[in-house]
């Protein structure tokens, strides 16, 4: 079972939803895995407690998924997200800007294809 941990800069926008869901729906069909996964929008990250249990699953996650929106600082403890991945995990960074394709070049490691 993959595991993937999703954040989102925005509200929890629908466009954001819709998209993760239909990417989702296309990596089950194509591969026949099952997915856990937990998504976390700006608006979740209000609830201290909420955001300890998000971090406590991006520790075990095999792909973490990021849609920033103003730079690393629109994502809480971006840094730490990154470090507390396993090791083989993959990062996908969705930027908002073209001021942000420097972080994406920097911590997005999945190939093209994925």
């Amino acid at each position: 079972m993959y595991k993937i941990a999703y954040y989102s800069a925005s509200s929890a926008s629908n466009r954001n939803l819709i998209a993760l869901s239909t990417a989702l729906k296309k990596f089950i069909k194509n591969n026949g895995k099952i997915i856990d996964i937990r998504a976390k929008s700006k608006d979740g990250t209000v609830n201290k407690n909420e955001w300890l249990y998000f971090k406590k699953y991006v520790s075990s996650a095999d792909i973490l998924m990021i849609c920033l929106r103003g730079g690393k600082n629109s994502c809480p403890d971006f840094g730490k997200l990154i470090r507390i991945l396993p090791k083989n995990s993959k990062v996908f960074i969705q930027p908002s800007c073209v001021s942000e394709l420097e972080i994406v070049r920097k911590y997005c490691n999945l190939k093209d294809e994925v």
